[in-house]
């Protein structure tokens, strides 16, 4: 390693998974650690089910993964935190001593199957008449954080006192972290959350405006980088003996597409992880009318590089739920489970645990299996449960070569745990007719992205050097236009199963 060059701790803060990966200064990878985040799953005063995480359980994590890294830099070597988070959960807490109570146990608000419930609740209101007809992702905090504070007595209280401090994520780890407990947001971050406007690079007030949003909760935006801050932030000496400069705070999936080498316009990452994410590097702000969502990629110096992303939220999460049934004991089984028969048999699987989102934009969908025969297997179930992750992504990826410019030239990237399954990406390949190239150790593309960003601001290397830096572990090529007609055939079956599943919750909540 450069004697000059210091050390970078990347951490990936995911909804399951808290990982901090040491880089040296050439930006090898030195150790991983690992640990695990436990959601809290949970019914609603409204019949909501909502996953919850707990903060300070969250941050001791947060901590411990840190110090483990530490155990591997010399104590005389300088090193950096570059952190990548989670996007759009919300946590408050009270200015006064900065401490989340009892009102606030947790910041992930994901509601499931009913998660069109709290849209339907807040545009009944009359301050949201005038914003009837924009949409709003139930993924965005906004219009959460206005349904958290009309529903909490204690929460009001502290709003009209100016006591109350809210922020995504990386603004409550950077407020906790600090010595100065600052309050700020990072660009790439909020830029997912309903509150921002990329086409002028900051908060939308007149949006905010309109949907009643209590503006004075909002705190200054900072670079990826943190170029535009008076100071960079820092971790505290008392959590880990020493103190840690952060050169870098980014959204996980912005992380991860810098992580994967798509910089460029015309790029394409696909991230197959809790969720379903596919994004497009595009030369500006990008404006949709079927569900893709604009993004701040990174700032850095000032300078914005623009996201076009489509989701589904349920991925690793169907995978998770039918291994907890006993489908299979190893999710590393089901690759070969799958390529054991030839098809489904007809059997298919609508991946809607959280509703379907781009391009069918439901809410209110089911999640759920169509098509059992008396000769249907487990084998025949797990290979429907596969295939649907694969007509997701494809469904998406329609969207994206309609509304935007791909390089058809260049391969699509795809990073995530579940992109270690070999029939997913082989199928992407086939039904998108594209080489689809997996990073090498697709697990810490996020937390490689988050470092790499740091060392570019540390002068440790530039972006024209990283390429190297980002090997791809497997190419899977298309097999041929048979077996792209043969998977396309399955697919159009399966998008008439997934509209028997469409606003199935429809009636439920109108009769809330």
């Amino acid at each position: 390693m450069d004697s000059k060059k210091g050390y970078i701790i990347g951490v990936d803060v995911g909804t399951t998974i808290i990982r901090a990966a040491l880089f040296d200064g050439n930006g090898d990878l030195v150790v991983c650690h690992d640990d695990t985040v436990e959601p809290v799953v949970k019914s609603g005063e409204r019949g909501e089910v909502l996953v919850e995480i707990i903060p300070d359980d969250l941050f001791n994590k947060f901590i411990c993964v840190v110090k483990n890294s530490l155990e591997h830099v010399p104590l005389s070597a300088e090193v950096s935190l570059a952190i990548a988070t989670q996007r759009n959960s919300i946590v408050v807490w009270e200015k006064a001593n900065n401490h989340c109570r009892q009102f606030n146990s947790s910041f992930t608000f994901k509601v499931i199957n009913a998660c069109g419930f709290v849209l339907h609740a807040i545009t009944r209101k009359a301050r949201f008449l005038a914003a009837r007809r924009l949409r709003m992702l139930p993924s965005m905090l906004s219009h959460r954080m206005i349904d958290m504070i009309d529903n909490s007595e204690e929460l009001q209280s502290l709003l009209q006192k100016e006591d109350l401090a809210f922020g995504g994520l990386e603004s409550w780890l950077i407020m906790r972290m600090s010595h100065k407990n600052e309050h700020v947001f990072e660009t790439s971050s909020i830029s997912s959350s309903g509150t921002f406007d990329p086409w002028i690079g900051d908060f939308n007030h007149f949006l905010l405006g309109i949907i009643g949003f209590p503006t004075k909760l909002l705190a200054p935006i900072r670079d990826t980088n943190f170029s535009d801050s008076p100071a960079k932030p820092k971790l505290d000496a008392k959590f880990c003996g020493r103190e840690i400069p952060i050169h870098a705070m980014i959204a996980d999936q912005q992380a991860a597409t810098f992580g994967s080498g798509v910089w460029k316009p015309g790029d394409v990452k696909v991230s197959l992880g809790t969720g379903t994410f596919v994004d497009v590097v595009t030369e500006e702000a990008h404006a949709s009318v079927t569900g893709f969502y604009p993004l701040v990629g990174w700032r850095l110096n000032g300078k914005s590089t623009f996201l076009a992303e489509g989701n589904a939220y349920d991925t690793s999460t169907i995978l998770n739920w039918a291994q907890s049934v006993g489908f299979f004991d190893n999710v590393k089984e089901t690759s070969s489970i799958a390529q054991s028969v030839a098809n489904s048999n007809g059997t298919f699987f609508i991946p809607a645990f959280c509703g379907l989102q781009v391009p069918i934009n439901d809410e209110n969908a089911c999640c759920g299996f169509i098509g059992f025969k008396p000769d249907t297997t487990r084998s025949h179930m797990i290979r429907a449960l596969l295939e649907s992750i694969v007509f997701r992504v494809f469904q998406i990826f329609n969207v994206a070569q309609n509304e935007l410019t791909i390089d058809n030239d260049t391969a699509i990237r795809i990073c995530g745990g579940v992109s270690q399954n070999d029939f997913i990406c082989q199928a992407i390949a086939d039904i998108l007719e594209r080489d689809v190239a997996r990073s090498d150790e697709p697990r810490l593309t996020a937390a490689k992205g988050a470092a790499f960003i740091a060392g570019i601001s540390l002068g440790y290397w530039k972006l024209e050097d990283l390429s190297p830096k980002l090997p791809i572990e497997k190419i899977f090529e298309p097999q041929g236009r048979e077996v792209h007609e043969n998977i396309k055939k399955t697919y159009s079956a399966w998008e008439k199963a997934v509209k028997r599943c469409e606003r199935f919750y429809e009636q439920h909540l109108s009769n809330q």
